[in-house]
């Protein structure tokens, strides 16, 4: 007969998957954040004018300035990139 001894539950909180790699998460918050914001002011015409006059234009023209000096495609090294970025998100450290 197995021990009838009363056990507390434990509660499940997210600081042990936080502390996993915090700043995964911090980017995963900030990205949700934003993409909540852009689908809440999506409908208002003067805020995406704005944002496309101080954020979008401003940095494709940077984006062309930098991607014109290197002599690769940007496109191959953004691939790269994503493929390690994302290794390294669903890659889970093992702990000792």
């Amino acid at each position: 007969m197995p021990d009838m001894e009363t056990t507390e539950k434990k509660r499940i909180t997210l600081r042990p998957l936080w502390s996993l790699c915090p700043a995964r998460h911090a980017v995963l918050l900030i990205s949700l954040a934003w993409l909540a914001a852009y689908f809440l002011l999506r409908e208002n015409r003067a805020v995406m004018n704005f944002l496309c006059k101080v954020l979008v234009r401003p940095w494709h023209a940077f984006a062309g300035r930098l991607f014109s000096a290197v002599p690769f495609s940007v496109t191959a090294a953004d691939t790269l990139l994503a493929d390690v970025s994302s290794a390294s998100i669903f890659t889970v450290p093992r702990l000792p």
